[in-house]
């Protein structure tokens, strides 16, 4: 299956789960009908600067970051983490409760 890039459904989430500004994202793919793994979310995220997403937990789930340039600041088996991005960066975190 082939998505280019100027096919991906696009939107702007404000306040997306509690965070400032607004999140456009970029869907990959129809996570409910393209893929055979259950998938919340595959999608390229945009924050402009002083943006973020409200803290929230995954329950028996993996996350994967890829962060192309800019400030990041997560939570990681409950130590918070600050990163300053000089070059791309790929950040893996799993959540099992």
């Amino acid at each position: 299956m082939i998505h280019r890039a100027n096919e991906c459904k696009s939107e702007v989430r404000e306040a997306m789960r509690g965070g400032d500004k607004s999140v456009k994202i970029t869907h990959f793919f129809d996570e409910n009908n393209e893929l055979m793994s259950p998938t919340r979310l595959c999608a390229q995220l945009e924050l402009e600067p002083g943006a973020s997403i409200g803290f929230h937990t995954h329950e028996n789930e993996e996350e994967i970051f890829y962060v192309v340039e800019g400030e990041a600041q997560y939570y990681d088996d409950g130590e918070v983490i600050n990163q300053e991005i000089q070059e791309q960066v790929v950040e893996y975190i799993k959540q099992t409760f």
